[in-house]
């Protein structure tokens, strides 16, 4: 308890105090380094629901070795509410940015098999995604790149993109052949994005319009 014993004076008096519990650890051999990786994944996964705290706001108040359970002070009102939404886990209606922030607690608890629940009175687990890899957001985008292929029997493009490198697009006959009259030019192109949204990586992207730019400066 002592390395939150300063932390926690004169701080938690206007703090809801909840308790975090790993259920797998073994109290007798964890480490406080062990231990802080796991309270900065905590803290980032919460700060990160709609809402939230920030992640300054969230404060580790104590040890409690009964369970052992790890005693978090959070704002009442926005504190209670991210942690409702992490105990519903994630959804359609989670951002990007949601996801990559909660991902380490997720993999953290993964990886050393831990289960993690948390509560006032009564503990309730927090899900952890099966396949956090399929997780893959559609979204409505715009790129800016060059066209190296346009048209063909099946339509499409072949583009590359300034932040996403070389990509094969979809789009329809019409917007292909009126690309491809932009070869090896730079367009802004708009349509629909399949994202990853832990590494970031655009996965596929339909074209649904572009809009050519004067000055051609090709992409490295």
């Amino acid at each position: 308890m002592a390395p939150f014993s300063r932390i926690s004076r004169g701080m938690s008096a206007s703090l809801t105090r909840m308790k975090f519990r790993l259920e797998g650890l073994d109290h007798e051999d964890v480490s406080w380094a062990h231990l802080s990786v796991f309270v900065d994944h905590l803290v980032q996964a919460i700060a990160a629901m709609d809402g939230g705290p920030q992640a300054t706001e969230i404060l580790p108040l104590a040890v409690d070795n009964s369970g052992p359970h790890l005693v978090i002070g959070l704002p009442k009102e926005p504190g209670q509410k991210a942690v409702r939404q992490l105990h519903r886990g994630p959804t359609r209606r989670w951002t990007p940015q949601q996801r990559r922030r909660a991902d380490p607690l997720y993999r953290f608890l993964e990886t050393n098999q831990y289960r993690l629940a948390c509560g006032v009175r009564r503990f309730k687990t927090i899900p952890v995604p099966k396949d956090r890899l399929a997780w893959h957001v559609h979204e409505s985008m715009s790129l800016h790149g060059e066209v190296r292929r346009a048209g063909g029997p099946g339509g499409g493009a072949d583009m590359v993109f300034r932040e996403h490198g070389p990509l094969h697009c979809d789009a329809t006959r019409e917007v292909s052949k009126r690309l491809g009259a932009h070869l090896y030019g730079i367009v802004t192109v708009w349509g629909h994005a399949e994202t990853d949204p832990i590494t970031g990586a655009l996965l596929s992207f339909r074209i649904h319009g572009f809009r050519p730019h004067d000055r051609v400066t090709p992409v490295q």
